[in-house]
């Protein structure tokens, strides 16, 4: 945690080397209120000697701020964060506040970007935790519920930003 010019606590900016790292998970959910367009990101688990679960959570902290997504919980209202993703074909791209940087995704399966493209809502999640790469949908189910529970999730509705 950095201290700004007035004294009150910040995060510093996601950096280049930590977006690069974090890899998303995108689903489709029906729901009673209509479909839901999911988007987790998450970072792997940590490379020996240079990062650790805290320079990760800081990192995803770091991120999450530059998404202004506030803290997720079972009896948290999700907001909105605005026009933050754009899509091109199949690749997901997210606007950052605070960074030159932008987050741009691995390819999103084609019933995603159809959704999405067709009104859709996105929700965008951080996960503060390090899940394993090529993690079946299962067990990304599973780590997003205990992530929501243990207060280890960031979490609010994003729009298409149409350029």
């Amino acid at each position: 945690m950095l201290m700004n010019l007035t004294g009150t606590a910040t995060t510093a900016p996601v950096g280049a080397g930590a977006l690069a790292r974090v890899q998303a998970a995108t689903w489709v959910e029906d729901t009673t209120a209509g479909p839901v367009a999911h988007m987790v990101l998450v970072h792997p688990l940590p490379r020996a000697l240079v990062e650790s679960e805290v320079t990760i959570a800081r990192d995803m902290n770091a991120l999450a701020d530059a998404l202004t997504l506030p803290a997720a919980g079972p009896n948290v209202r999700i907001r909105n964060a605005g026009p933050r993703l754009t899509l091109r074909d199949r690749t997901p791209r997210l606007t950052l506040d605070g960074t030159s940087y932008s987050y741009v995704g691995a390819p999103v399966p084609p019933e995603w970007r159809d959704a999405v493209t067709a009104g859709t809502p996105v929700c965008l999640s951080v996960a503060l935790a390090p899940l394993p790469p090529g993690s079946p949908h299962a067990a990304v189910s599973r780590f997003f519920d205990v992530c929501l529970l243990s207060g280890h999730l960031r979490m609010g509705t994003v729009a298409l930003k149409h350029t």
